[in-house]
């Protein structure tokens, strides 16, 4: 008993670090994988006729979220002015109204959330509270917000109702509130998000008289002329730089839309001085029953400046001012959404290659990643990590490497960014196939948050290059053609052509046996049929390397040398050398046979010629090349032929005879050939003591000459 109690603590002793290392590994993945939900009123208290912001943060991991995801919030109906807020506002892209109930009690409203693509959410919804009287609402309500009906969060909030009997006077921001100071957040890039509301009288109750607003805008802003106001509100909706007013009318049904754009009554009362950044508005006297709405939107014209405070005073009856300040500063994180990826560059690895590149790729618009933001990735077994290969803004740097975890964090805050970080890395193992799976992680406040996961399939080599080479000097040759056959002798790839570098690769080729044939050569070289058999194993881990040797076609020349005589006599031990074409000798003292024959094998394919170096006995010497060209196709010898002419006989000396004056004598050398005589002696000196007597004379006539020209 003791030994089986022995054997099984050594068992468990070994089997515990295994165990330990997969936690480590897989610790994140045993995290809980639902996403968090964070959910934040502002302000708190909230006080009559203020912009109430449902400030909400969503981050997840890679599909967790379902697309399209819902998000609903329960407001009860007593702090909300107007339902239409929930639908009548700007909403981010990926956000979308979908309904508002009211049972009396709690108002539920619903959006969908456009999840492609992206993980985490940042935004805010706002409404306009109602005018809370002392008395007749509670100190405290609850307020939640649920998440695809799963998760919900709820954020308890203070009110802090008002006095009737005085001029209601409201300023509030129809854009987001940042949950933490409490801080309007101007967009740089839409100006017709950052829109305002200056709002008289909402509760109906009082006449009034003599009632002017002034607004001093921020420093560093200006009225947005482009702004078109609220699309669902009736009347002429004619502007004054963007400005426009509107009225609620109490009379009205609950039921009928009781507001309508009345512009157009004021545009004589409405002063703006976009130097000073300054408007006035002239209500005059407003009845009880009649609410006004002074609506605009700022442009930033400065983003450098902090913060933006922008007043408004009312005043009435000339001498009672109520001013409503509002601070604001540039959204970083507002309405916003950031993704997390991972990226691969093979999906197949093939060995020997063994590098696999992965990317870790973030990104976010409208929303901020704090620096220092951590980032981890566990490598799949048997990778290891090689160093980054490109991190082109310093985004990122490396922190640690513990066995098969790699971490990284952010060196800066990003805003409105997307950035992309790329490491190498190698598969060392020689395990094959197998599937790599790999999982990055972020870890942020809320939680541990993982990637998309990424594949590649590692792979044996199933590949095969033949090189085709020229026998001798091992050039590479292209342009040779081959079948390919299985083991049972089918054809299964027809004409591969060796390429530039003389090659044939063939790839993913299925395990056993196959061969090449040649079924044509290289121009000018021998076709060789041969087989070139070769195995594709599962072990083997680079391509089967097999060759195959061509031989050149060899020309041969016969020359045949004659006689230029009508028998075409051949002629005997005439010597020649052989050059090729650019005059490089080749063969020296190549003499003709009996035949008048000169023979020469093996020559490779090109342009040669014979020149004639001794004559045969008898003949002229022509130096004349004999040109001729081996073709690498041809089969047959190359037959050229050379004649030469015999040399000029010397006569025997005959007797001195007496020519004649008028002799017929040959008149030039062709003469002489054709005759096959040479001149008589006493011709010759015949005919030079005529030329000498005749130059006496002209000498002497030349003198006779000169010297009579001196006497005259």
């Amino acid at each position: 008993m003791k030994k089986i109690v022995a054997y099984l603590t050594l068992f468990l002793m070994l089997l515990s670090p295994v165990a330990s290392f997969d936690e480590i590994v897989f610790s994140e993945e045993l995290q809980p994988r639902t996403p968090n939900l964070s959910f934040q009123v502002t302000p708190d208290p909230i006080g009559s006729m203020e912009l109430v912001s449902l400030n909400v943060n969503i981050d997840s991991s890679f599909n967790e979220l379902p697309n399209p995801a819902k998000i609903c919030f329960d407001v009860p109906s007593i702090l909300i002015r107007q339902s239409s807020d929930f639908k009548n506002q700007e909403l981010p892209d990926y956000l979308t109204w979908l309904n508002t109930k009211d049972d009396g009690t709690i108002t539920h409203i619903c959006y969908q959330i456009d999840t492609t693509g992206q993980q985490y959410f940042s935004f805010s919804i706002q409404f306009t509270s109602a005018l809370l009287i002392e008395g007749s609402v509670e100190p405290r309500y609850d307020i939640t917000a649920t998440l695809d009906e799963a998760e919900t969060v709820t954020d308890t909030v203070s009110t802090n109702p008002g006095n009737t009997g005085n001029p209601h006077f409201a300023k509030f921001r129809k854009f987001a509130t940042d949950p933490i100071d409490g801080l309007g957040l101007l967009d740089l890039n839409f100006p017709n998000y950052n829109t305002y509301e200056l709002i008289f009288n909402r509760d109906f109750s009082n006449d009034f008289q003599n009632v002017k607003i002034q607004d001093q805008l921020a420093t560093g802003t200006k009225l947005n002329a482009s702004f078109p106001g609220w699309s669902e509100i009736p009347g002429n909706r004619v502007s004054i730089n963007g400005l426009r007013i509107y009225q609620v009318d109490e009379t009205i049904p609950p039921n009928q839309e009781n507001r309508k754009y009345v512009t157009e009554q004021f545009v004589d009362k409405i002063i703006y001085n976009e130097e000073s950044g300054c408007f006035d508005v002239n209500l005059g006297d407003v009845p009880k029953n009649i609410s006004y709405i002074v609506q605009y939107a700022v442009e930033v014209s400065d983003g450098t400046l902090g913060t933006y405070t922008n007043s408004a005073t009312l005043t009435r009856d000339l001498d009672v001012s109520i001013t409503k300040t509002s601070t604001e500063k540039i959204k970083s994180n507002g309405s916003g959404k950031g993704f997390f990826e991972k990226g691969v560059d093979k999906n197949e690895l093939t060995l020997p290659d063994r590098l696999i590149t992965y990317q870790l790729k973030v990104g976010g618009e409208g929303y901020t990643l704090p620096a220092g933001t951590i980032f981890f990735d566990y490598l799949p077994e048997g990778v290891v990590f090689k160093g980054i290969k490109s991190n082109v803004n310093d985004t990122f740097e490396l922190v640690s490497i513990e066995d098969n975890k790699v971490t990284f964090k952010t060196t800066k805050e990003l805003v409105n960014y997307t950035e992309d970080l790329l490491f190498e890395t190698e598969y060392t193992s020689d395990v094959f196939p197998i599937n790599l799976n790999n999982t990055a992680y972020i870890q942020k406040d809320t939680g541990t948050y993982y990637s998309n996961t990424v594949s590649t399939n590692v792979e044996g080599n199933h590949s095969v290059i033949l090189t085709k080479k020229e026998e001798g000097n091992g050039n590479v040759l292209k342009n040779a053609h081959f079948d390919l056959y299985n083991s049972s002798g089918t054809v299964i790839k027809k004409d591969l052509t060796t390429n530039q570098e003389g090659q044939i690769v063939v790839e993913d080729l299925a395990l056993g046996s196959y061969r090449f044939i040649e079924t044509v050569a290289p121009n000018g070289y021998i076709l060789d049929e041969t087989p070139i058999s070769f195995e594709i194993t599962d072990s083997q881990q680079e391509p089967i390397q097999v060759s195959k040797i061509n031989k050149k076609i060899l020309g041969n020349v016969l020359l045949t040398k004659t006689a230029e005589t009508n028998d075409g006599k051949k002629l005997e031990g005439a010597i020649f050398k052989l050059q090729d074409f650019n005059g490089t000798l080749l063969k020296e003292n190549l003499v003709t046979n009996s035949e008048g024959e000169v023979f020469v094998d093996g020559l490779l394919p090109g342009s040669y010629q014979f020149i004639e170096t001794k004559a045969p006995d008898g003949y002229k010497l022509d130096i004349n090349p004999v040109e001729f060209t081996i073709n690498g196709d041809m089969e047959e010898t190359v037959m050229v032929n050379k004649t030469n002419s015999l040399l000029s006989k010397v006569p025997e000396e005959e007797p001195h005879t007496e020519s004649l004056p008028n002799q017929n004598l040959p008149t030039d050398k062709n003469d002489f050939d054709n005759t096959n005589s040479l001149p008589l002696l006493g011709e010759s000196v015949q005919s030079i003591a005529s030329f000498l007597g005749l130059s006496i004379l002209f000498i002497i006539g030349m003198l006779l000459s000169i010297r009579k020209k001196r006497k005259n």
